[in-house]
């Protein structure tokens, strides 16, 4: 029920994604791109969730397998509210942080999740701002 919850937030986030209003043509990448990429991806992952589902007869303990979908939807709303007033680097770094510890990737080695959240941080820096040409605010209030 939850994946289908989450799929009609996702129609809704999309059809917002196509009312965005794009003040001149700016190629591929514009306002539009990376909300209607997320949607689309959200939309292929909740499906392959829904027909996983629909082949599994085991019984899922109350409440436990909610807590990793609605932590990772927290958390991704709490990049959202955070992105302008921490900027791109600071607002990116928490948030690669966050999925981790939500999914106990390198629980044990902390060290290791901080160079890998710089890591991601860095390489989708690097991703927009060269291959997309799209500006991020590196620092708080910089836009």
């Amino acid at each position: 029920m939850f994946a289908l919850f989450l799929f009609a937030l996702n129609t809704i986030y999309m059809a917002a994604a196509f009312q965005i209003r794009v003040q001149f043509d700016e190629g591929l990448v514009g306002p539009k791109f990376l909300p209607v990429l997320a949607s689309g991806l959200t939309y292929v992952a909740l499906l392959v969730i829904l027909w996983r589902e629909s082949r599994e007869t085991v019984p899922v303990p109350d409440g436990a397998s909610l807590r990793r979908p609605f932590a990772t939807v927290l958390i991704t709303a709490l990049y959202v509210v955070l992105f302008e007033p921490l900027g791109y680097v600071a607002s990116t770094f928490l948030f690669a942080l966050g999925v981790f510890r939500v999914f106990g990737f390198c629980d044990r080695r902390p060290a290791h999740a901080g160079l890998y959240a710089a890591g991601v941080t860095l390489v989708f820096y690097l991703l927009f701002r060269i291959a997309f040409h799209v500006r991020l605010p590196l620092l708080p209030e910089v836009f």
